[in-house]
């Protein structure tokens, strides 16, 4: 299938002679709206004709990380004001909480509806049901994370090269190591088994789930160089740093 392009947006006027960095984006599920993470803003586009719906300016700084909620009723985002906010689909404040560092990444619970909120040193969980933040301390800084599908464990990718496999309250149940930061992670699909003509008609859950961390393979000293640089500003877009992918079970 060739791609083509529907819209474009050109992206936010140079600053200084520096362009604006789209940091991250999420579709709602839908399939109506996305929000993305760029400069000290969120903007949200219309999907279908890219028509700019929310430019949200509630972030003081760089806007990091950006995240919808299953039904596509809120959204949330991070940044290095060290500020969540969460907003409505129609572009409102809703609820706002603070860490004592920047927010490295933001990401729902598509079971649950849990949100988690990572930074260098720790993460916190919100849901609509708690009256506070519970914060959780890490060392070293949280490059990523990925919920499971069905919402009982969490992933964490740290920039030493650790992913921690945590249960939806925080709590540590598995490490595994390797030598380079982590800077993406996905759970694989739910295995799918077939009905007796061979075709699919459910999904089951046989097995436990394995989760890809996808590794950045570099030099050592370019490895030190990048985890120097994420303690003022996040690492490279995943996409241009990953040249390898592993998987555990």
């Amino acid at each position: 299938m060739r791609p083509v392009v529907q819209w474009e947006d050109p992206g936010l006027p140079e600053k200084d002679g520096v362009k604006a960095t789209v940091y991250e984006m999420d579709f709602s599920r839908d399939g109506e709206l996305l929000v993305v993470a760029c400069a000290n803003l969120v903007l949200v586009y219309d999907t279908k004709d890219g028509d700019l719906v929310h430019r949200l300016k509630g972030h003081k700084d760089t806007a990091y990380s950006v995240g919808f909620i299953r039904d596509g009723t809120r959204f949330a985002s991070g940044g290095a004001d060290k500020t969540v906010i969460i907003w409505s689909r129609k572009g409102e404040g809703v609820l706002k909480y603070t860490h004592n560092d920047s927010i490295q990444k933001v990401s729902y619970n598509q079971a649950t509806d849990q949100l988690v909120s990572c930074t260098a040193n720790d993460f916190g969980l919100w849901s609509k049901e708690q009256k506070s933040v519970s914060k959780h301390k890490v060392h070293p800084r949280v490059l990523s994370c990925a919920w499971s599908n069905d919402g009982k464990s969490l992933a964490l990718g740290h920039e030493n090269g650790k992913i921690s496999l945590r249960d939806n309250k925080g709590v540590e149940k598995h490490v595994i190591e390797r030598r380079d930061p982590i800077f993406c992670l996905a759970w694989a699909p739910p295995t799918v088994a077939p009905n007796h003509n061979g075709k699919p008609d459910s999904v089951v859950s046989s097995r436990p789930e394995a989760v890809r961390g996808a590794v950045n393979r570099v030099p050592w000293g370019a490895a030190a160089g990048c985890a120097r640089d994420v303690s003022q500003r996040p690492p490279p877009h995943p996409r241009r740093a990953l040249s390898a992918c592993a998987v555990y079970t």
